[in-house]
C-alpha cells in the first residue's frame, strides 16, 4: 500500500514489478503513462514501456507505462501480493481495460527480463 501523506493516496495500492538483487527483493514502480513521458528519453533509472505487440501498426510504439527504477524500494514478502489479471465476464469495462493494459505491461517486462523465469 501507498505512504503517501496525501489523503487520496494512502490507502492505494503500490503497483509494481519484483526483482531480486543480491538476495533483496525490491518493487520498481509501474506509472501509467503521461503526456509529460512522451518526449522523454529511456534511461537508467526511466524506462517506457511500449505495445510493441499491437497489431495495429499506428499504435506499435505507443507508451503503455513506465518503469521508475529510481524509486525502488526494497520489499519483503509481507508486503507482496500478486495481482490477479485473469479476465472475468463479471468485470466492469474500465476493469477490463485496466487488466488488458497490465497484460501487456508484464508481457514487456517478461520480454525484456535478462532472465526468464
Amino acid at each position: 500500500m501507498s505512504v503517501s501523506p496525501q489523503v487520496v493516496k494512502e490507502n492505494r495500492p503500490f503497483l509494481g514489478i519484483i526483482i531480486l538483487i543480491g538476495g533483496q527483493k525490491y518493487c520498481i514502480p509501474l506509472t501509467s503513462p503521461k503526456k509529460k513521458f512522451e518526449n522523454m528519453k529511456s534511461q537508467i533509472d526511466f524506462i517506457k514501456i511500449f505495445d510493441h505487440n499491437s497489431r495495429h501498426p499506428e499504435y506499435s510504439s505507443k507508451i503503455i507505462g513506465i518503469l521508475n527504477l529510481n524509486n525502488m524500494i526494497p520489499v519483503n514478502n509481507s508486503v507482496i501480493s500478486k495481482v490477479n489479471l485473469k479476465l472475468n465476464p463479471l468485470d466492469t469495462p474500465d476493469k477490463t481495460k485496466r487488466k488488458i493494459l497490465m497484460q501487456k505491461q508484464l508481457s514487456w517486462c517478461r520480454d525484456h527480463s535478462m532472465c526468464r523465469l
